[in-house]
């Protein structure tokens, strides 16, 4: 059934590149409450840090199709790696999907990497807030996987910005200068926490892929067990005291939720 494209309403947005399999598991966890939806992907495959990437087109569009059973998707494709950084490609195509979407409606930023585990609350809760805010959710960061099992970041109050109804507005990534107001929305990022090539994959291509070694961080996340984390301590790669420790979260564990596959 398609939602009605009332005001006050929400438009998802989400950035796609080269994890699209991680983009298509966001895109379907928050499909069900989104009145429209709208995607970004640069028109000649490369990464906010400017290198070229492998995208498989078809199964990226094999992937949609299945999602978008009711048509709420609408594809972006531009030219978003030459603002001159990769913090600056990443806020310019933030805000060039944020035009895109129509007026009235809230606009919900969920990254690729990130799974909003309780779509439908966070909806209820928005549909009655007018703002004009920048909406939070509480993010849990998975630094590594083991199976089923994750270590994440373990740090009670770790929120994201997510949500502003102000259409292109972003200063820095999803960062506005509106108050801040905390919403009941949960998110499981999957920021480190995948295979090692993707990681690799990523420490290459992201934002702040300029801002640290990241060949010796990677060092260091491989040292990374199951054995040794709990003496593990301030392990942000740019901020280290960030992410002051990390914690086991099994399945079947409150706020697990499968990986992308």
């Amino acid at each position: 059934m398609i939602l009605p494209r009332k005001a006050g309403g929400l438009s998802f947005v989400t950035p796609v590149a080269y994890d699209f399999r991680y983009a298509l598991a966001a895109i379907a966890a928050y499909y069900p409450v989104a009145d429209e939806v709208v995607l970004g992907l640069d028109s000649d495959r490369l990464s906010w840090s400017g290198s070229r990437y492998e995208f498989d087109d078809a199964a990226f569009q094999r992937g949609l199709k299945s999602i978008d059973v009711d048509g709420k998707v609408k594809l972006v494709q531009a030219d978003f790696h030459s603002q001159g950084s990769p913090q600056a490609n990443d806020t310019y195509e933030r805000n060039a999907l944020a035009r895109n979407c129509s007026d009235g409606l809230w606009i919900v930023q969920i990254d690729s990497d990130e799974l909003l585990q309780n779509p439908q609350e966070l909806r209820d809760w928005m549909m009655h807030r007018r703002g004009p805010w920048l909406v939070q959710a509480q993010s849990t960061t998975v630094f590594k996987v083991f199976g089923e099992d994750y270590l994440v970041v373990d740090k009670p109050e770790s929120w994201v910005s997510i949500a502003t109804r102000r259409r292109g507005v972003g200063t820095e990534s999803r960062e506005t200068k509106e108050w801040k107001r905390l919403s009941p929305g949960r998110l499981l990022h999957f920021d480190l926490g995948r295979g090692e090539a993707e990681l690799v994959q990523k420490l290459a291509n992201y934002t702040h892929s300029k801002a640290f070694d990241t060949a010796k961080y990677l060092d260091f996340w491989r040292s990374v067990t199951l054995g040794n984390y709990h003496g593990i301590r301030d392990l942000h790669p740019l901020r280290g005291e960030e992410w002051p420790q990390l914690k086991l979260l099994r399945q079947g564990d409150p706020g697990w939720v499968a990986p992308p596959r």
